[in-house]
């Protein structure tokens, strides 16, 4: 009921409450993702990640991990900022996470996973390709290089790598 009525901290207490009550049912074991989905409704992302984390840790046979692996992932992706020339740190961790959703054949996550993998993906490859340009520009062809380089080999079917082909190909050009 705190939760629905948005009153986390309460919620909090009462989850916490019943872990050390009874420590070990399935009851705890539940309040445990109970508490670390209120860290990510509270949009407090990387403590959600922390939470996530310790309990598939604690549980990794839980009979849910994929939705635990999905919603690490999807913390990760929402605590990294939308603009690609702000640090992209924590994509890394959320393309993880979103690959071990997708490869548990019995998850209901995995279509989700995917398209958040992708996003997450694209993130990585734009920032790269936005680098490679301002480097390009700049006349810093070999910084710009290994940029694009990586756009093309890892990040290809994004929608950026024919661009950032040609911009390589320049980019070799002007360096001889």
């Amino acid at each position: 009921e705190y939760t629905d009525d948005k009153n986390y901290l309460k919620a909090q207490e009462c989850l916490e409450l019943l872990q050390s009550r009874y420590p070990g049912t399935p009851e705890a074991i539940e309040a445990e993702v109970e508490i670390a989905d209120n860290y990510y409704r509270q949009k407090d992302y990387l403590v959600a990640v922390e939470a996530y984390r310790a309990f598939a840790r604690l549980h990794p046979v839980y009979h849910r991990i994929d939705y635990i692996y999905y919603r690490t992932g999807q913390s990760y992706l929402l605590a990294t900022p939308s603009s690609i020339d702000r640090d992209q740190q924590y994509l890394d961790d959320a393309i993880h996470y979103f690959s071990l959703t997708m490869n548990n054949p019995e998850s209901q996550h995995r279509e989700i996973a995917r398209e958040k993998w992708t996003e997450a993906r694209k993130r990585i490859a734009e920032r790269s390709f936005y680098i490679g340009r301002f480097y390009f520009r700049t006349g810093e062809y070999y910084s710009a290089i290994p940029r694009f380089e990586d756009v093309v080999t890892k990040y290809t079917e994004l929608g950026l790598d024919e661009e950032a082909l040609y911009y390589l190909g320049r980019s070799y050009l002007k360096v001889g």
